[in-house]
């Protein structure tokens, strides 16, 4: 039998356990925190959206994280970009800068994917690594949010993309997997203090995916948003669908 860390949160591989008692321990923030800074970089405005898998062939840590520009480029190919940094222990990270992608007058950075450059922004890296798989070049699978078509064809959704080491990445040809609403006006739902002038906030309605509460996206899913939101008062909700995932799509073949 290989040898393999059994953490005992559930009794999948225990026999048999009468008169034992499992107790979880809480996790500690460890002393040096953070271990990834922010703003090493200027593409590192502000970061997060993590993924990290320990890879038992180098025995590395291998992290992904999004970096934000806040708002410092025109274009929104860079704005919200997937950056790769590796450890030996979980803790020291280092940020190796490849020749995947440059930024301004960086030619070598950590950033290993970027947005389409769509109507907004490119969301996310959720990260799993499958080693077994039967294309090698898939063994890393990569889901985020992005805009993909051009003018009125432009649609936010579900993307995924693949790699075969979690560095260089291949999206896939069909993308959005999973469509969702666009929303072509923009609605003023809350008012100011002195409501002399309208507070716009809008959210793409593609955004539902990703802030379901940790949730699976369910087929047509009904959400509802207040129009108006004034102090002390119960404004009328607009309902929207969102469609769901089609799970078959994502094994589809990149072609």
């Amino acid at each position: 039998m290989n040898s393999r860390t059994i953490l005992f949160v559930d009794d999948h591989d225990v026999l048999y356990r009468s008169g034992t008692e499992r107790v979880l321990t809480r996790f500690r923030r460890h002393a040096s925190n953070p271990v990834v800074q922010a703003r090493e970089y200027p593409w590192e405005g502000a970061i997060g959206w993590t993924s990290i898998y320990r890879n038992p062939e180098s025995g590395k840590y291998q992290l992904w994280y999004q970096a934000y520009t806040c708002d410092r480029l025109e274009e929104r190919t860079h704005d919200c970009a997937v950056c790769y940094a590796e450890s030996d222990d979980g803790i020291h990270f280092e940020k190796p800068l490849l020749d995947l992608f440059s930024f301004e007058d960086h030619v070598k950075t950590n950033i290993v994917m970027i947005g389409n450059g769509g109507y907004s922004y490119r969301y996310g890296n959720a990260v799993v690594v499958y080693p077994c798989a039967a294309d090698q070049g898939k063994r890393y699978k990569m889901s985020y949010f992005d805009w993909a078509g051009e003018g009125d064809q432009e649609y936010p959704g579900l993307c995924v993309a693949f790699s075969p080491d979690g560095i260089v990445w291949t999206k896939h040809t069909v993308a959005p997997l999973s469509r969702m609403a666009r929303l072509t006006k923009m609605r003023p739902m809350l008012r100011n203090i002195d409501r002399r002038s309208p507070l716009v906030f809008f959210v793409p309605s593609g955004f539902d995916l990703l802030s379901n509460q940790g949730q699976p996206p369910r087929t047509r899913r009904t959400q509802r948003y207040p129009r108006e939101v004034e102090k002390g008062s119960g404004a009328e909700g607009e309902s929207r669908v969102v469609a769901g995932v089609d799970l078959e799509a994502v094994n589809a073949p990149v072609r």
